[in-house]
This record gives structure tokens, C-alpha cells and sequence, in this order.
């Protein structure tokens, strides 16, 4: 029996709502297929974004993935599509439960289309799935000092590290705090002293990319919540 995909937030293009031209004129459409490796699971991410005259909305239809070992993916088929205003595009999240033998490597075709039913691209994106970074320091609970060295096991295939680095406010770690962004080849990151405040709660996260300037899979740790010394 085959898991429950987990959509983080699931909004149809059909229940947008946006009132605006159907009949948009699209000038460009750019992809980009991600593998998204996490604690909780495997996930293949799709994002589409479009430039449009008009309603972007209403200008893309569906959109369909056919994945190296011949499994395919089509909105019309239930799989949702989130939208996001600001950057004009979608994101279309696929579960490794989906697939037979997990998410495989290799080239995957990618076709959308447009509200009339013509087909606007095709494209095919590269994905190899990374895995999660392991041993980290410092673990869930741990206290350190304000200019620690965080460190990590190396992620085979990756070339790029980011820790994300957020505050807790009255003991409260749920949620999204303001990030602070820190990149690395190594692995292994030593915090700068304007980063931290002693005797503090705060929560990180560390990703893996496979490339430093456009990387196309992506691994990442829970979140780790750790203390630092007064």
C-alpha cells in the first residue's frame, strides 16, 4: 500500500481565485526539478516559473513529470501545485512513496501547459538525489559557545553547505525564525562572534547542494535546536 503524499500546504490552481485575464500571453517559462532529501521522507520538487502577460494563474494548466524509469506525474491526476505570487511560479511536490523503487536518478522530462491546451515547454532537468548530512554538531540539546565550530560527515556528491541559523523567543522554537545564512565548501563552519548571544535558545538547520552556483538536488537536516553558554 502506498504512503500518503505530504504536502506541506496544497493549493489547487482551480481554488486560487484570482480574478484576472485567462488569457494571458506567456513570454518564457523556466524549470527546475530538485530532489529534497529530509528526515521525514524523500521528496521530488518541481518548480515552474513563469513570465506571463496576464494572469499567470490562469495561464498554466497542468504540468506532467516523467521520471527516468518511465513513472509519471500529471496534475489533472490529483497531484497539487502550490502557488507563489512574488516569484511568478509553482512548486509541485512528488512523495518517494510514489515511486516504485525510490526516487531515481537521471534525466526527467518536464511539459507544461497552458489553458487552451497548448503545450508551452519541454525540458528536461538532471536530478541525483543527496543524502542527508549526518553526525552534526551540535546535536538537538547541546550547549556551546558562541563562536563554535559546527561540523558534519561529508555528503557524497555535494559541493556546497548552508546553515541557517534562527533565534528562539521565550523558550518558542515552532515556526520560521529570521535566518541567519551561512555558506561553506567545507565541512565544517566556525560561527562568527556577531552571530550568536550567550545564554541563548536557537535553532539550525544544515543543507547540502550538489553545486555552488546552481544546484540541482538538495538535502537537509530536522531542525536542531542547541543552547549557548552564558
Amino acid at each position: 500500500m502506498r504512503k500518503k503524499i505530504f504536502f506541506p500546504v496544497i493549493v489547487t490552481l482551480l481554488a486560487l481565485g484570482i480574478a484576472a485575464t485567462a488569457n494571458a500571453t506567456v513570454n518564457s517559462i523556466w524549470t527546475s526539478a530538485w530532489t529534497l532529501n529530509r528526515p521525514d521522507g524523500m521528496f521530488l520538487e518541481i518548480f515552474i516559473r513563469v513570465e506571463a502577460t496576464g494572469s499567470v494563474p490562469n495561464s498554466i494548466k497542468r504540468i506532467r513529470v516523467v521520471a527516468p524509469d518511465g513513472t509519471a506525474f500529471d496534475t489533472r491526476d490529483g497531484f497539487p501545485m502550490r502557488y507563489f505570487p512574488p516569484d511568478n511560479g509553482f512548486d509541485l511536490y512528488v512523495a518517494e512513496s510514489e515511486f516504485v523503487s525510490g526516487i531515481p536518478s537521471g534525466n526527467y522530462k518536464i511539459k507544461v501547459w497552458d489553458g487552451s491546451g497548448g503545450l508551452l515547454v519541454s525540458d528536461r532537468v538532471n536530478v541525483k538525489p543527496l543524502p542527508v548530512p549526518t553526525n552534526v554538531y551540535p546535536g538537538p540539546g547541546d550547549t556551546v559557545s558562541t563562536t563554535a565550530t559546527f561540523t558534519w560527515d561529508s555528503v557524497p556528491g555535494a559541493k556546497r553547505y548552508r546553515v541557517r541559523i534562527g533565534k528562539c523567543w521565550d523558550d518558542t522554537c515552532i515556526g520560521y525564525p529570521p535566518w541567519i545564512q551561512l555558506y561553506t565548501n567545507e565541512t565544517s563552519l566556525k560561527i562568527p562572534k556577531w552571530v550568536l548571544g550567550g545564554g541563548e535558545q536557537y535553532l539550525f538547520r544544515l543543507d547540502a547542494y550538489d553545486a555552488y552556483d546552481d544546484p540541482q538536488n538538495k538535502s537537509t537536516t530536522d531542525y536542531i535546536n542547541f543552547f549557548t553558554q552564558p
